[in-house]
């Protein structure tokens, strides 16, 4: 549910109150890299630019002022927050028996406070009183929460429909009664009521908590990768309210994915802070300065200039006619589309889209990019006329002839009609086979791009198969396998956000796409963005329930959100696949018991976890994960001698990395440690310490852990 009194970020609130500058907001973002244990407003303290005090006063108190039953005198806060003292209180209110200037204006007065600074308080600490009337009481919270989860989380109705209705309920004041479902759904709620046969909002306090903002945010996160996108450009860190962010992105991209993800990008590589009711304001800024403005230099220059090749150096057909269709489209804004190759070149190109038989420009990034100046400049240089010809065979969007201005203009010219039209007749037979000569020769180039980036994938060539890929996407963006593919061999580059907004990219096109989730669900899982892993699995496995890999994944990634019984459950379910079906590929058995093992271990089954890993190692007796498991299942039983033997083995293998080295050795010290042996467990853990040392605490814990001395 939207709030607007906690503001966030820390440096959004400071911002917002006077105290810091943008680029002093920028400066403490990009310290904090070096810094990362450090809060921004200890960065901010540290520099000098606020007090220790006020940056404690907003980041630990100011948020509980939400939910305070009794507010303070601003003297207290300002007090709190380090602008004044104690003494400076007493000498404001004795002064203000003289002056009868209220106490703010008088810390304004005195320069302990700027008027800005004075105005931030004064604003939210009326909300606050505003909304401790509206919100305060326990059983308003309980009634907010079960009003918004009946509507949020409805399985009668689809959510976002009952908050299209609410929002033209609010909208209009009360609307007349259908008696559909969704009016019943959310009579239901308790946020509508119905009086005789008319819907209404059912209190005016329901109306300002659940608010346009609310509606509007909610909106936003039902559609598909919303909390993706979000989390993954961090937008939620620089924004009060984030949605609004998603907006304003869209308007310019119009979900072009390349360029969608560039603006993105920008945000949060200029680190922004986007205050509240100035989000569109703000990605316009950021979308003039870094794509449209000098963008031969720009963000997405490369973007842009093989655009511009592929209009300026065509081979089907003249340059010149495929610059008047464009230029036509560009002026028209709309226009028919008949199947011309030029139109199909501007659709290639995704300068344009098809809807309903009428092809309109793809959104106000192309549009700004390639203008009016530049198509002419273009033209000119070909030694073409650049202004638009009225006859031009692109028509616009126009009314069709009336059956009586046709008959005069047949009539006209009935002498000639049958002659002509044999001969259009061969030439449109003619100019029919080249066009579909020209759309097979496409199709057929771009399946060689896809056939050759495939047997690079193979081969495991990823950077050859991502160039074959991209080029392949030239001919046809809207074509989710490619998409796919060009994540795998991104995850091959290892290269995962960008493997992510490809996959994310094939399930926009696709949205029910299994190969498309499994690609999402195999990227949000190299991010570690777990819980977003959990669903994408779900949904796939809701498409195919008899993937026994699917399940397998989706084991792993409940294990990773320490649902380990839930994990359990699903690798079983992989198992059961597996073995009940002869044509399964085994050899994913032993993944599946090992991560059986993993699980097990969590959840202290020693015993049972030991058996899972013996049978994964039935399966693949040199199976790194599972002879670890084993020997630390061992461990946990107690069989140390048994468990020391096999980290032995382990570390006389070739194929260890540092990494994996150390973690075996740092098992092995701990197993010397409850073997009583000092001097090895000493001599294991410096081993480990050597060969990486991002195990220095783990080693230290298990040290003191087992009373190791000196």
């Amino acid at each position: 549910m939207a709030e607007t009194l906690i503001v966030k970020p820390l440096g959004l609130v400071l911002q917002k109150a006077g105290l810091i500058s943008l680029e002093q907001v920028k400066i403490a973002l990009k310290a904090k890299k070096t810094l990362p244990h450090y809060r921004i407003g200890e960065i901010l303290a540290i520099r000098g630019w606020i007090k220790p005090e006020t940056a404690n006063f907003f980041a630990e108190q100011w948020p509980h002022l939400l939910v305070a039953q009794k507010l303070e005198p601003l003297g207290q806060y300002l007090k709190a927050a380090g602008f004044i003292s104690d003494r400076q209180i007493n000498q404001i209110l004795q002064e203000q028996t003289t002056t009868h200037l209220k106490f703010g204006d008088y810390a304004v007065l005195q320069g302990l406070i700027s008027q800005t600074t004075l105005n931030f308080f004064l604003q939210q600490l009326d909300l606050i009183r505003e909304k401790t009337i509206t919100k305060a009481t326990l059983d308003d919270h309980k009634i907010f929460n079960t009003i918004e989860s009946h509507i949020l989380h409805n399985h009668r109705c689809e959510p976002s429909d009952l908050l299209k209705l609410y929002q033209r309920i609010r909208h209009e004041g009360e609307i007349q009664s259908n008696n559909d479902p969704l009016e019943g759904e959310l009579v239901k709620s308790s946020l509508i009521i119905k009086q005789g046969n008319k819907l209404k909002v059912a209190n005016s306090k329901y109306k300002s908590v659940f608010d346009q903002d609310w509606i509007e945010e909610e909106l936003l996160s039902l559609q598909p990768y919303t909390k993706i996108r979000l989390r993954m450009f961090g937008l939620e860190k620089v924004a009060s309210l984030p949605h609004r962010v998603l907006n304003a992105v869209n308007h310019w991209a119009n979900n072009q994915p390349f360029l969608t993800q560039k603006i993105y990008q920008i945000v949060r590589e200029q680190q922004v802070v986007i205050a509240h009711g100035e989000e569109t304001a703000t990605i316009d800024n950021l979308v003039q300065e870094h794509l449209i403005h000098n963008w031969e230099t720009g963000a997405a220059a490369a973007h842009f200039q093989d655009i511009q090749e592929q209009l300026l150096d065509n081979k089907e057909f003249s340059t010149a006619s495929l610059l008047k269709t464009y230029q036509h489209l560009w002026q028209q804004g709309k226009i028919e589309y008949d199947g011309t190759p030029q139109k199909k070149k501007l659709l290639e190109l995704g300068l344009a889209k098809l809807e309903n038989g009428i092809l309109t420009l793809s959104n106000p990034i192309y549009h700004a990019v390639f203008d009016r100046v530049w198509v002419e400049k273009q033209l000119e240089t070909l030694g073409v006329d650049s202004k638009l010809n009225s006859q031009l065979e692109t028509n616009p969007v126009t009314t069709k002839l009336s059956p009586e201005s046709h008959l005069n203009h047949v009539s006209s010219y009935q002498r000639f009609l049958f002659p002509v039209l044999s001969i259009v007749a061969i030439l449109f037979s003619g100019a029919a086979l080249y066009w579909l000569g020209q759309e097979y020769l496409q199709a057929n180039n771009q399946k060689q791009l896809l056939d050759s980036g495939d047997q690079e994938l193979k081969s495991k060539n990823y950077s050859e198969a991502l160039a074959f890929y991209n080029k392949a996407l030239r001919v046809d963006q809207n074509i989710a396998s490619i998409w796919i593919n060009r994540g795998y061999a991104l995850e091959g580059l290892e290269e995962y956000e960008l493997m992510l907004q490809s996959c994310i990219s094939a399930t926009v096109i696709q949205p029910q796409s299994e190969s498309a989730l499994k690609c999402r669900g195999k990227a949000l899982f190299h991010l570690k963005e777990y819980e977003e892993t959990v669903k994408a699995w779900e949904k796939a496995i809701a498409i195919n329930p008899e993937d026994p890999l699917a399940w397998i994944s989706y084991g792993e990634a409940l294990h990773k959100t320490e649902q380990y019984q839930a994990s359990i459950s699903a690798i079983n379910r992989a198992i059961h696949l597996l073995k009940n079906n002869p044509q399964a590929d085994s050899s994913s058995l032993p993944i599946a018991y090992n991560g059986q093992g993993k699980s097990l271990l969590k959840q202290h089954e020693y015993s049972y976890a030991l058996e899972a890993f013996n049978k994964s190692l039935i399966y693949a007796p040199n199976y790194l994960a599972a002879q670890q498991g084993k020997a630390l299942a061992l461990t946990k039983l107690g069989k140390n001698q048994e468990a020391s033997k096999i980290f032995a083995q382990l570390l006389i293998r070739e194929d260890l990395s540092s990494e994996q080295q150390a973690i075996t050795w740092l098992y092995q010290g701990i197993n010397f440690c409850l073997m009583k042996q000092p001097p090895l467990a000493k001599a294991a853990f410096k081993k480990a310490q050597q060969l990486d040392t991002k195990y220095d605490k783990a080693i230290t814990t298990a040290q003191r852990d087992c009373q190791q001395p000196d």
